[in-house]
C-alpha cells in the first residue's frame, strides 16, 4: 500500500484519515514493486508520466488512436496501456508485447526519479503537466463519489488536508505531489527522449501536438490518421464512451479490499474520469485560504527549479523554449 506524508498538518479531521486508509488499500506493495521496480522497459517503449489528473487518459488515447489507427474495440484503456503503478492490482499483465500495436505504451504518476525507462536507451517519455489549481480540482471529483462522500469532505478539506501534505517521494512507495513531479521533469524538458507537454496546449493546440505526438512516437501521420486521432480524444468523444475510462476494471478489482462497495465508483455518486472543463460550479470554488496556499506550494518546490512564480509563467517560458516552433 502506498503511504501518504504527514506533511505538516496539524490536524486531520476524522473523514480525512478514513479516507486515507481507505485510499492506502487501492494499491499493494507487491503491485508497485512489480510496475516500478521489476518492469523493465524496452527499447522502443513509450512511458506517458503525470501527475493525476493532468491529462493522462487525454494523451493515452491520442497514442492508441495513432497506433492502431483508431481500432476502439477494447473494454477499458488501461487493460490496453497498463498504468505501471496499478497493473498488477487490477489483473492487468504488465510486461506483454501489446499485439498487434506498436509502440508498446505505459503510464505513470511517478515522478521523474522513480519513472522506469528513464535514461535507458531506447526509451521514450512523454510527460505532460496541468495547472496545478485545475489538477486538484479535478482529482477532488475523480475521488469523491468513490473513496468518499463529498458531503463529508469539502473541497478544501481535501486539498489542505490530504493534497498539499504530499511532497518529494521518500520511497518508491510514495505518490508525489503535483508540484514535485513538475520540478522533477523540468530539468529535462530538453531531453531528446522526452516529449515534454502542457494539458492546456494539447487542448488549444490539438490538431499540431498530435502531429507531434505522431512524429515523437516515430508514426507517419497523414491527416486521415491525425483527424481520428483528434475525433478519438474529444471530450464529446471520450464523454460517450465513458465505460472505457472509467476505470471499472481497477474498481471491481480493488473496491472491496479497500473496505468500498463493490459498485463505489461506477454509479451515480462518481463523476469519473471524462468530466467537463468548466469549473465554474460552487463545490469547484476554492476558498482564498487554499488558493494561497496553492500558490506557497508552487514557490516553495517548482519556483527554485525553474525560475518561474506561476504556472502561467511556466508555460510562457515553455512557449518560448519548446513550442514557439509549433505553431
Amino acid at each position: 500500500m502506498p503511504f501518504e506524508k504527514e506533511g505538516n498538518v496539524v490536524h486531520r479531521s476524522d473523514a480525512i484519515q478514513a479516507f486515507i486508509g481507505r485510499l492506502s488499500k487501492l494499491e499493494t506493495i507487491n503491485g508497485r514493486r512489480k510496475g516500478l521496480i521489476e518492469f523493465q522497459p524496452r527499447s522502443g517503449d513509450i512511458v506517458i508520466a503525470t501527475p493525476a489528473k493532468c491529462g493522462t487518459t487525454l494523451v493515452i488515447q491520442i497514442c492508441h488512436s495513432l497506433r492502431s489507427r483508431g481500432d476502439m474495440d477494447f473494454d477499458e484503456i488501461n487493460a490496453l496501456v497498463p498504468c505501471l503503478e496499478m497493473a498488477y492490482d487490477s489483473g492487468v499483465e504488465i510486461d506483454t508485447d501489446q499485439n498487434p500495436w506498436a509502440p508498446r505504451l505505459f503510464k505513470t504518476h511517478s515522478w521523474y526519479h522513480y519513472c522506469p525507462g528513464t535514461g535507458r536507451e531506447g526509451v521514450k517519455h512523454i510527460f505532460v503537466m496541468r495547472d496545478p489549481v485545475k489538477a486538484v480540482i479535478s482529482f477532488y471529483h475523480f475521488l469523491g463519489g468513490w473513496f468518499f462522500d463529498k458531503e463529508e469532505i469539502d473541497i478544501d478539506m481535501f486539498v489542505q488536508e490530504f493534497v498539499l501534505q504530499r511532497g518529494a517521494p521518500e520511497t518508491w512507495m510514495q505518490n508525489a505531489s503535483v508540484w514535485d513531479t513538475i520540478a522533477s521533469w523540468y530539468p529535462h524538458r530538453m531531453d531528446e527522449n522526452v516529449l515534454y507537454l502542457t494539458y492546456e496546449n494539447v487542448v488549444r493546440h490539438k490538431r499540431v501536438c498530435v502531429e507531434k505526438i505522431a512524429w515523437f512516437m516515430g508514426i507517419d501521420c497523414d491527416k486521415e490518421l491525425a483527424d481520428i486521432a483528434i475525433e478519438q480524444s474529444s471530450k464529446e468523444w471520450m464523454m460517450a464512451h465513458a465505460s472505457k475510462y472509467d476505470e471499472h476494471q481497477l474498481k471491481n478489482a480493488r473496491n472491496v479490499a479497500c473496505g468500498l462497495a463493490e459498485n463505489a465508483g461506477l454509479c451515480e455518486k462518481s463523476t469519473g474520469k471524462i468530466r467537463s472543463d468548466d469549473m465554474s460550479a460552487s463545490e469547484d470554488k476554492l476558498s482564498e485560504e487554499t488558493l494561497s496556499m496553492l500558490q506557497a506550494k508552487w514557490m516553495d518546490v517548482v519556483y527554485p527549479v525553474t525560475g518561474c512564480k506561476t504556472y502561467a509563467d511556466l508555460c510562457r517560458q515553455l512557449d518560448d523554449e519548446l513550442y514557439k516552433t509549433w505553431w
